[in-house]
């Protein structure tokens, strides 16, 4: 549930097969794995053996934004329908190419990850994705592509459109 407290437990958060999981600035992903070198911050080792350990098959919206995090768990990746994927205000230094693995993802937001310095070339290969959200002019548009005020669209999206309400 998009207004589940940022308290909430992980177990919590996904009783029920949602459709869209809001872990913005949560709780929920505060380390307490002793092994750990990010033990008492927020971190992705935590969100990856919870979502190895679940299936979601609806989810289509996942917000990660504003955890700190500085990597995404591969579990990320495997999550089919996501079509949204927030990754925001993170502190991110690089976005595999395993991201090529959400197919069916529309909208990816990277913005406010300051040492994110280049994307993968697998992203724009990516047939569903239609935007890429960054904050500044730090990444120039590949072919296909143009850049607006928000980040990266892709240029023929509005074409897209028309042509599948027709």
């Amino acid at each position: 549930r998009e207004d589940a407290p940022r308290t909430a437990s992980l177990r919590a958060l996904a009783a029920a097969d949602p459709t869209s999981l809001d872990l913005s600035a949560s709780e929920a992903l505060m380390c307490t794995n002793l092994m750990c070198e990010h033990v008492g911050d927020r971190c992705g080792c935590k969100l990856a053996l919870w979502l190895e350990r679940r299936a979601l098959p609806s989810l289509e919206a996942l917000s990660l934004r504003g955890n700190d995090l500085r990597f995404v768990p591969d579990a990320v990746f495997r999550l089919a329908a996501l079509r949204t994927l927030d990754l925001a205000d993170n502190k991110l230094a690089e976005l595999p190419g395993a991201v090529a693995g959400l197919g069916a993802l529309e909208v990816l937001d990277v913005s406010g990850n300051d040492d994110l310095a280049r994307l993968p070339a697998e992203l724009w290969a990516m047939p569903r994705l239609r935007e890429v959200r960054t904050r500044g002019d730090l990444f120039a548009a590949p072919p296909g592509w143009a850049e607006t005020d928000a980040g990266l669209v892709r240029e023929d999206d509005d074409d897209d459109d028309r042509g599948r309400r027709r």
